[in-house]
């Protein structure tokens, strides 16, 4: 919620169902400022959605879901798997980059090591005036 992750999509004003579908959303965006498609709400506007008659949903989210913009559905299962999704995604980038990192250290160790042996090597030879 912090994030304003669902503010993008209000900024871009999609008056048609149309246009709101050939977006590409992220899965925090789809899971947190849509509902689930499963729900058959109609659009109204990008995070304005009207609920239908029925009262009976098998998805729990189609329940928790508000078209207050502080509350969207930020407490649905399916914004907890968009986050985890993202985490995921983000961790693999950020082990890869601690990966690189760490052979670069260890070239590093390894060139100083050596020349600290090569050094202490040609010091300990006596040398005649």
């Amino acid at each position: 919620m912090d994030s304003k992750i669902c503010k993008t999509l209000m900024d871009d004003g999609d008056n048609k169902v149309e246009d709101f579908y050939k977006k590409h959303l992220s899965a925090l965006q789809s899971g947190c400022c849509k509902p689930s498609n499963d729900c058959n709400f109609t659009y109204v506007s990008t995070t304005n959605w009207t609920k239908s008659s029925t009262s009976s949903f098998t998805n729990p989210d189609c329940n928790l879901w508000s078209n207050d913009p502080n509350v969207l559905c930020y407490t649905c299962e399916s914004c907890k798997a968009g986050l985890l999704d993202n985490i995921k995604s983000d961790w693999k980038r950020v082990a890869i980059l601690n990966i690189i990192f760490l052979v670069f250290l260890i070239l590093v160790y390894s060139v100083g090591c050596c020349a600290f042996r090569n050094n202490r090597r040609h010091d300990s030879y006596k040398r005649y005036p």
